[in-house]
């Protein structure tokens, strides 16, 4: 099968196939890539691949932001492996793989400027219901399809970054293999590509910093590696060849509750985040690592003095600012030192008045051409389904395998008299928040025993004063139910026991909404006489209960 002289596919079975290119090829679906070239010779998205090495990765067909390219290092002639070395790094034996070898070496000595790398389609059960949220888009002309949901193609492969970012890129890394400190904020409004360029940077930086990268998200409403309404510290250890949603883990390193899913809500309180992760960065293990920092793509008003308020906090070395050619709303002030004094709501005054004095950073200027044409592209999601894809996905990485939908995820009971409940900035009355919490996302958090208190005519506890400030985040939850009558609550969680043990705060995010797909995936519910499982055993030390497979109809809530 091929599709011009400079791509050409072999095709072995079980879904793999061998692929030879020149300069430059796109990704589309879920394949385990690994390279049969030289070492440094390829990258994928920045990401500089050993000989033999093999990456994930996974673009979806119709989302924009999962598109990933394979592009060389260098144009040094590349080398032709041996049937031997093919077998080792794709870890099989392929029955098909000494028929066509011959094939191969003859195109790579016809070639010799091209790359040979094996993909093999990679079937993951929790990417299911991700899928279904996603734009059913086929690829059109110029994409070879591999199996049933992936495509290779050199059509349209013009490299995503200009020259001219590349350089300012490769001024960042040198800085870095120069043993000197890197802190880069990289900002710029909604949709220009902030999440894609700090990807790249870290791939890019991963080879370098062997005990990783460290990442500040500072975008409560978009975050890259948790739910959205929190703020995060996290360290990049494995390059990230995919969507957010695809790389989420279960436990973050250090995260914060804001509670919102922008930071208009309680601009102080987002700030105070800032300052708590930026604090933990510059005293924990991760002061020596490199660091990139997301900004929120709220850049005008009372956004950019919230922007500029944050980079005053971090104190960067870089500061990467991005605008757009032709999009006026893409644009705004240039954030140098000396106009971040313009923009200083947040900013104590003994830092805006001598500015110079705390602030050393280099601007770097890049201008994205490409967002033009993909401001009105369908394939550029709204922030509310990239928020369900976040959200699903965390909650689908479960213990359990068989998992395929969030509903069937075996839920924890929990005593209404071993849990908080905490509503933020949206105070109800007690009688309404069983109500407001059944079929919710909710932020697992943990909390000092002197700020939790019982609350009067009530099951329920809460957190008191300003003691939802000092929460620490364990992780995540849907809480599928809640019976008043024997009062406790049903929660559906990936965490481990081990984890839960630190749980006694449910937090309902200000603004929240729990994937409409979650409701029609409803099963087993008391209407088709199946009902849901029971609790059959206690986890030492928590107030979750795990359950079995035995059932259990639930009670309607009483108001």
């Amino acid at each position: 099968m091929q599709l011009s002289h400079s791509l050409k596919l072999w095709s072995l079975e079980s879904n793999s196939w061998l692929v030879a290119f020149y300069h430059r090829v796109e990704i589309r679906g879920f394949v385990k890539l690994t390279s049969l070239s030289a070492e440094g010779y390829l990258q994928v998205h920045g990401y500089s691949l050993s000989s033999a090495e093999s990456v994930e990765v996974i673009s979806p067909p119709g989302y924009h932001n999962g598109v990933l390219e394979v592009s060389f290092t260098s144009e040094m002639p590349a080398e032709i492996p041996a049937l031997e070395d093919i077998e080792r790094a794709v870890g099989c034996h392929s029955i098909s793989l000494p028929a066509v070898y011959d094939e191969v070496k003859q195109y790579l000595l016809q070639h010799p400027e091209s790359a040979l790398i094996h993909l093999q389609q990679v079937e993951n059960p929790r990417l299911g219901p991700i899928m279904q949220l996603l734009p059913n888009v086929k690829m059109g002309d110029g994409f070879i399809s591999l199996g049933e949901s992936s495509y290779i193609s050199e059509h349209g492969t013009e490299a995503r970054y200009s020259a001219t970012v590349h350089s300012a890129l490769d001024h960042l890394v040198d800085r870095h293999s120069a043993g000197e400190p890197l802190c880069v904020v990289v900002c710029g409004a909604k949709n220009i590509g902030k999440s894609t360029l700090i990807k790249y940077i870290i791939n890019k930086l991963l080879k370098l910093s062997k005990k990783g990268v460290a990442h500040l998200d500072c975008d409560p409403g978009q975050c890259e590696f948790s739910p959205p309404g929190t703020l995060t510290l996290h360290t990049v250890t494995s390059p990230l060849l995919g969507p957010a949603w695809y790389n989420v883990p279960v436990k973050v390193d250090n995260s914060k509750l804001y509670g919102a899913m922008s930071a208009d809500i309680d601009p102080d309180g987002y700030l105070r985040c800032v300052r708590q992760l930026v604090q933990q960065y510059r005293s924990g293990d991760t002061k020596h690592l490199p660091l990139l920092v997301n900004t929120m793509g709220w850049t005008q008003g009372l956004g950019l003095h919230l922007l500029s308020a944050t980079v005053a906090e971090v104190r960067p070395t870089h500061v990467i600012q991005l605008c757009s050619e032709g999009l006026s709303y893409h644009n705004f002030s240039e954030l140098s030192v000396l106009n971040l004094s313009s923009h200083d709501m947040f900013i104590p005054s003994e830092i805006s008045s001598t500015m110079h004095k705390f602030l050393d950073y280099e601007l770097i200027p890049l201008v994205m051409s490409h967002i033009q044409k993909l401001k009105f592209e369908s394939d550029v999601l709204r922030p509310i389904l990239c928020r369900d894809l976040m959200t699903t996905s965390y909650m689908l990485k479960s213990s359990r395998p068989t998992s395929r939908i969030v509903n069937e995820i075996t839920p924890y009971r929990v005593s209404m008299s071993n849990i908080a409940l905490c509503f933020g900035a949206e105070p109800l009355p007690a009688r309404l928040w069983s109500e407001a919490i059944t079929m919710q996302v909710v932020v697992l958090c943990s909390a000092a025993p002197d700020v939790v208190a019982d609350v009067e005519g009530s099951a329920y506890k809460t957190v008191t004063g300003d003691g939802a400030a000092a929460l620490s985040v364990v992780g995540y939850g849907l809480v599928r139910a809640v019976d008043d009558c024997r009062q406790c609550l049903y929660v559906s969680t990936p965490l481990s026991p081990t984890h839960l043990a630190r749980v006694n705060v449910l937090y309902k995010l200000h603004g929240s909404i729990t994937p409409e797909m979650w409701f029609f995936q409803q099963v087993g519910w008391v209407s088709d006489g199946k009902g849901l499982p029971f609790v059959s055993k206690r986890l030492s030390g928590a107030g979750f209960v795990s359950t079995a497979s035995a059932k259990y109809k639930f009670r309607k809530s009483k108001n």
